[in-house]
């Protein structure tokens, strides 16, 4: 149902004052919006929301020329757009920040492919494209989240990416994330890991790709089944002789850590990447981790909060967080 006229043009009297709009209507009311938009000025819009009710917009929105009355206009989001997002008749050439929710993945990559994106986030892509025409390098992509679906790493690459998010109820695309981060041979800073299951030995072949590391959050949402923060993985992480897992590594983060494990091994981890700079190793080279957090069993977190390295370490200026799970 549009909504009433004089409704509509009360809220198109103020379109020079936009700075961020969201447009949450059925299909048949964008029409209007963006017949208004091609001919008014919206000097200081910013930010653009469009979430679509039902599947399939008015024709308006994919013809024409494109939104040029909004010079400023750098982020822009679309909900529920089932296809043929990257032709919607909007500036692409200068959107520098996108968000993708329920949108095909076909069309995702298009819109990676043709505007300068620095940000994008998609969320549950639909599909999964048989055939990539031309190779996708956004160029200036810096920072990637997928939430969902993570098929896009397969046909992206991105050397300047900086920050990697992936959130997903299934199991961590080990290979897929290898291959993209060889591929893409990007310095990563920043990696995000939200799953159901990842095994150690996989995430140790993901941080083998990332020696730039600085800061690292796993959540292993199915860890009563599959220990992932055990002996295992804060060995690798311990400074050492050995090959040395993100040796720049400054902030770590561990949530839903359910099962035990030997809280000496971590004392040892967390020594060996606090002492670095005592050791007179350069920093260029090997990083202090400055930061720890850690959501662990209540048994763990007893265990970690009545050892005496734990207070040592906070004494000599290590931030240290440890917090219990709650029991269901």
């Amino acid at each position: 149902m549009a909504l009433p006229l004089a409704a509509m043009q009360a809220i198109r009297a103020h379109s020079s004052h936009w700075e961020e709009l969201c447009l949450a209507l059925p299909s048949e009311c964008y029409s209007s919006f963006f017949e208004h938009a091609r001919t008014h000025k919206l000097p200081l819009l910013k930010r653009l929301t469009l979430l679509f009710h039902n599947a399939w917009p008015t024709s308006l929105l994919f013809t024409g020329r494109p939104l040029t009355t909004a010079p400023a206009l750098s982020d822009i989001s679309l909900i529920n757009l089932p296809a043929y997002s990257s032709m919607l008749a909007l500036p692409w050439d200068q959107i520098t920040h996108f968000r993708g929710s329920l949108l095909y993945l076909a069309d995702a990559l298009d819109t990676l492919n043709e505007a300068p994106l620095e940000s994008c986030t998609l969320t549950s892509s639909l599909g999964n494209p048989s055939t990539i025409d031309i190779p996708i390098h956004p160029p200036y992509l810096r920072d990637l989240i997928l939430e969902g679906n993570t098929r896009a790493l397969k046909y992206i690459t991105v050397p300047a990416l900086e920050t990697l998010s992936i959130r997903t109820d299934g199991a961590f695309p080990t290979q897929q994330c290898v291959q993209f981060l060889r591929r893409s041979g990007c310095i990563l800073q920043s990696l995000d890991i939200a799953v159901d299951f990842i095994a150690a030995t996989d995430l140790v072949s993901c941080l083998a790709c990332t020696p730039g590391l600085r800061e690292l959050k796993i959540h292993n949402q199915n860890d009563r089944v599959h220990s992932l923060f055990g002996n295992f993985i804060m060995q690798r992480l311990t400074l050492g002789d050995h090959i040395i897992l993100v040796p720049r590594l400054q902030r770590l983060d561990v949530l839903g850590c359910h099962c035990l494990f030997d809280t000496n091994v971590l004392a040892s981890m967390l020594r060996s990447r606090w002492d670095v700079c005592g050791n007179g190793k350069a920093i260029a080279e090997k990083g202090r981790l400055d930061s720890f957090f850690l959501e662990a069993s209540l048994t763990i977190s007893k265990e970690i909060m009545h050892s005496p390295w734990i207070w040592r370490l906070v004494e000599e200026g290590m931030d240290i967080q440890v917090r219990a799970l709650e029991v269901v």
